[in-house]
């Protein structure tokens, strides 16, 4: 059985509503006194089926956040590239290795930036 954590909670209620097609506004679930993921709308539905779920919703929701944060970090270096300032071959590498970092990782949790020159 699922145990609903503190680092899965903010999956489930997606992942539950992937697998149902019911809204998530519409989704009632909690856990039991052993931390067991119980659904109790919709009915029936099969807990093997949310657990996979979680880990793709998961998977997404984290490339997502590593995207959005490396955005912001690229665009805080955007000025280096105006066309009346020449930038650095350092600075051009650090922001290909910025753009490039999901291809290395998929969270924040496990990112390692690279040094900003």
């Amino acid at each position: 059985m699922m145990k609903i954590t503190l680092q899965n909670n903010k999956y489930v209620a997606t992942a539950i509503s992937n697998v149902t097609g019911v809204a998530i506004r519409e989704l009632v679930y909690m856990a039991d006194p052993e931390d067991n993921l119980v659904i109790t709308h919709p009915e029936n539905v099969d807990i093997s089926s949310v657990e996979s779920e979680i880990l793709n919703v998961k998977t997404t929701m984290d490339l997502t956040e590593l995207r959005t944060q490396r955005d912001k970090i690229i665009a805080r270096t955007d000025w280096w590239m105006m066309p009346d300032r020449t930038a650095t071959d350092e600075q051009r590498a650090y922001r290909q290795a910025l753009r490039d970092i999901t291809d290395t990782y998929t969270s924040l949790e496990d990112v390692v930036w690279p040094t900003k020159p």
